[in-house]
């Protein structure tokens, strides 16, 4: 009977659900490597706000990878693309959703433990100003 509960606990963990925290819902989650940055992947996702007021997303953290990093996708002065460090955060309005997209807004995971796998899930925290941690499962794509 122990076995089956298991077998039913990793059934129902095999589908993404999106995350709730408080106003906020997270959907769409899923990890990339990052072209050109060892042991690095983007994590990307779908953030609605449903509350009243705004909040901001401040970061994340994950135990497979050693720190992280909000980077936004800036075009220099000759065009080029540019990471650039987001230290103040995203806010998330209030009047709908926000999109972290390659090409726009990510998280960086960096020093990652080990490979990512395709399809594999990937648990990570996310860090709001007003909601605190929100858990989001991303799937390695």
């Amino acid at each position: 009977m122990k076995s089956l509960k298991y077998l039913i606990a990793a059934s129902a963990m095999s589908f993404a659900l999106p995350a709730f925290a408080q106003d906020l819902v997270v959907t769409d989650a899923y990890l990339t490597p990052l072209a050109g940055v060892e042991n690095a992947a983007g994590l990307y996702m779908v953030i609605l706000n449903n509350g009243k007021a705004l909040d901001t997303l401040l970061g994340a953290t994950c135990e497979i990878a050693g720190g992280s990093e909000l980077l936004a996708t800036i075009s220099d002065a000759k065009g080029a693309p540019q990471l650039v460090p987001q230290p103040q955060g995203k806010e998330i309005m209030n009047t709908g959703g926000f999109t972290l997209a390659p090409g726009g807004y990510q998280v960086a995971l960096l020093n990652l433990k080990s490979p990512l796998k395709s399809g594999e899930k990937v648990m990570v925290t996310l860090k709001f100003a007003t909601a605190g941690d929100v858990p989001v499962e991303a799937v390695v794509k």
